[in-house]
This record gives C-alpha cells, sequence and structure tokens, in this order.
C-alpha cells in the first residue's frame, strides 16, 4: 500500500515502465493522482506520456491539464538537459506546491521521473537529486534485460550511498528476458535483502 502524501518514481534506465506502472496505479486507485513534470520526446496527442498519465486520472487532454503535470515538455527524445532548459529551484517549487495539493486533499502523489535515476535535468542536477532536496520516498522500477542486474545494483548503491528512502524495487519483466524474474529477485536479494516485488503483483495489491 501506498500510504505516504508523495513518492518520486525513478527507473534503472528509459523506457523501464515508470509510466506504465503509474497510469496502472492512477487507473485502479483514485485517490493516486500523478504529475510528470519534465519530459523530453513530447508528441501533441494522445500517447505521449503526460497524455497517458491525463488518460489514466480521466482528465482531458488538453494545454491546461498538460501544463497541469507536466510544465516542461520537449520534443526531442534525449535527456533533459540537452533537449531543453529546466530551472531546478523552479522544479522543485512546482513539485512542493502539488505536494502540498496533495496532502491537503488526502491524496498520493506519484512524481515520475524522466529516463534513468541519473539522467540530467540540466548541467548541474539529476533526477535523484529531487528525492534529496525534497526528502521523497523512491519506487525504483527495475527489469530484467541482458545488463540490468548491473544497473540495479549501481542504482542501489547510488541510493544507499546517498542515504535516501527506498520505498519499493518493483520489477516490470522484459520480454523474452534471459533470466526469469524470480532469478532476477534472487540475484539482487544476495546483494540487497530489500523486498522485489514484480509489477503486476504491486499493481494488484495497491
Amino acid at each position: 500500500m501506498l500510504e505516504l502524501p508523495a513518492y518520486l518514481v525513478l527507473g534503472i534506465g528509459t523506457e523501464i515502465g515508470k509510466t506504465f506502472l503509474t497510469c496502472a496505479l492512477c487507473k485502479r486507485t483514485p485517490r493516486i493522482k500523478a504529475i510528470k513534470p519534465v519530459l523530453s520526446g513530447f508528441v501533441n496527442d494522445n500517447k505521449s506520456d503526460s497524455s497517458l498519465l491525463l488518460q489514466a486520472m480521466n482528465l482531458e487532454v488538453n494545454f491546461l491539464n498538460l501544463e497541469s503535470i507536466s510544465p516542461w515538455r520537449f520534443e526531442k527524445p534525449i535527456s533533459p538537459n540537452f533537449a531543453g532548459y529546466v530551472d531546478y529551484q523552479k522544479l522543485l517549487e512546482f513539485c512542493k506546491n502539488k505536494i502540498n495539493l496533495s496532502i491537503k486533499s488526502q491524496n498520493v502523489l506519484l512524481i515520475e521521473g524522466a529516463g534513468g535515476i541519473m539522467s540530467p535535468i540540466n548541467n548541474h542536477k539529476t533526477f535523484i537529486d529531487i528525492a534529496h532536496d525534497l526528502d521523497l520516498p523512491i519506487i525504483l522500477v527495475t527489469s530484467n534485460y541482458l545488463g540490468s542486474i548491473s544497473h540495479t545494483l549501481c542504482a542501489l548503491e547510488l541510493i544507499k550511498s546517498k542515504k535516501l528512502k527506498l520505498t519499493k524495487i518493483i520489477l516490470n519483466n522484459n520480454y523474452n528476458p534471459p533470466i526469469s524474474g524470480a532469478e532476477f529477485i534472487n540475484c539482487i536479494q544476495n546483494f540487497y535483502n530489500f523486498e522485489i516485488q514484480e509489477i503486476e503483483d504491486f499493481i494488484k495489491n495497491s
């Protein structure tokens, strides 16, 4: 169960399933809301990540609603520091305001990052800095593609070294993976004694 006012949804890499997870949670539980403040690769249609989040919350896809959840939208599908300019302090203020609204409404807010956990927001800050600066618990989305064990362990070591709050590790099973979900979970748990849930089970129990 997600009981805190806000969480930061980060992935070990891009296209890992962050938006899929966030949308599914919003659809299943109406009190769960979501924002994706920074989005690269934005296309003004109903298939962009921001549009999918709005639809999951039963909101119309229009300019005002897109602005309300994703004010920094860039067309180029590259890391935000190359795609456009993000004022980090304004980004933090935006997130703080949304968290305060969530608290007042007694909702749960999911703040979805863009790309991987260390994707640069600008030339000085990455998405993991948001967790530190806003004291947000992290939901880490991973997968079992070739190379994902190393990527996952690196992400976990980073979270540990920065003394951040890790709430959930969610496994989004890859299509035709080199190892099973169970094998992946056992391997990661040899290094980190932390519960890892497969994405379907987590959504079902949230």
